[in-house]
């Protein structure tokens, strides 16, 4: 039973890394309008802005990410998901080439909370997040798409 619990959890997971991932508008639909710096804090609407760490392609408040975004940053790491008031709240998929990583799940105040997923190379770990732990509370492990015991996954290395 909890297999299969996790099972439908990753995907769930997967259709959410193909849904962040692939947003689009429709045809004729609203524009977005590239911001400088100057203009950032005055700024709503959906907008492309980018600074020496990263380009945000996204809805933005006040000059704050805010609704639906993609954050792309220096390097290879790029974040699509919900946005209030610059954090990440709601869905969202994080990932990072560098490391060979991918979390995805629901975040409050840029933590994920509740039922996630974390992957690295070919080690997932599945579970309940807690806002102050990077790391799932009760985990399922898997590796190459078979459960293993968590001691032995990279994630707990």
């Amino acid at each position: 039973m909890k297999l299969v619990k996790h099972t439908k959890t990753l995907q769930a997971t997967g259709l959410m890394l193909f849904a962040l991932g692939c947003h689009a508008e429709p045809v004729g639909g609203p524009e977005y309008t590239v911001i400088t710096q100057a203009q950032l804090n005055s700024f709503s609407g959906k907008a492309i802005y980018s600074t020496e760490n990263f380009v945000y392609v996204g809805e933005l408040k006040a000059g704050k990410r805010h609704g639906y975004g993609v954050s792309y940053g220096k390097g290879s790491s790029v974040i699509a998901g919900q946005w209030q008031n610059d954090k990440l709240q709601g869905e969202a998929v994080m990932v990072d080439l560098a490391a060979n990583s991918v979390s995805a799940g629901h975040y409050e105040q840029d933590f994920m909370v509740g039922t996630g997923a974390l992957t690295m190379g070919e080690d997932v770990v599945v579970g309940e997040y807690k806002s102050d732990s990077p790391m799932p509370l009760d985990p399922t492990c898997y590796k190459a798409g078979s459960e293993i015991p968590c001691k032995e996954s990279e994630l707990f290395k």
